[in-house]
């Protein structure tokens, strides 16, 4: 099931763009089809991304699709994030199958752990029934450099009502390193 959703991560990646935001949170799209899956998109176009803390500027990464983001600039706690609740009506194909994709250019010219960058999904319950985060991804500089990579992480699982915050988080120790994101691709997939 893992590989299934990668490959529809992949192929979403190529053939949808980011949306124009007229009002954040952006609404739901879909329903694609795509390899037999249903997909729902919850994509939040760059204007819906906030900067939580620290050093970010928008840039567009050069591969692929000419997708907006972000550089992280020097610091040890620099954050973008988003976040969307899910309406009783919006639609859901599988509320445990979410996931993420997007382009990275992740460089550490010293290759030290002390570079890192890392993705995480933070699921609001209502009625304060507690919150579920799911570490999705994490790099740092001693697994050497991702340039022009393409992500695809996931699942976690998030259901109406609940609401769900995207955090990317870079750690750019020294200032030498080049860590940047694409807007991300928010899907659920059945």
């Amino acid at each position: 099931m893992k590989k299934t959703s990668l490959s529809i991560l992949g192929g979403l990646l190529m053939v949808f763009g980011a949306a124009s935001a007229f009002a954040c949170p952006d609404a739901p799209t879909g329903p694609y089809y795509l390899l037999g899956a249903t997909v729902y998109g919850y994509d939040q176009s760059q204007p819906c991304w906030y900067n939580y803390t620290g050093s970010t500027s928008t840039t567009t990464l050069s591969c692929a699709t000419q997708r907006d983001g972000w550089s992280f600039g020097v610091g040890t706690s620099n954050i973008e994030r988003t976040s969307f609740t899910i309406g009783s009506s919006d639609p859901i194909a599988n509320a445990n199958n979410w996931t993420l994709g997007f382009y990275v250019d992740l460089i550490s010219p010293y290759q030290t752990s002390f570079d890192s960058f890392q993705v995480t999904a933070i699921v609001v319950h209502p009625n304060n029934n507690g919150s579920d985060y799911y570490p999705l991804f994490s790099w740092n500089g001693s697994q050497g450099d991702m340039t022009c990579g393409t992500v695809g992480v996931g699942p976690f699982s998030a259901d109406h009502g609940d609401t769900v915050t995207i955090e990317f988080k870079g750690v750019n120790y020294g200032g030498g390193a080049t860590e940047k994101v694409s807007v991300p691709l928010i899907s659920n997939i059945s």
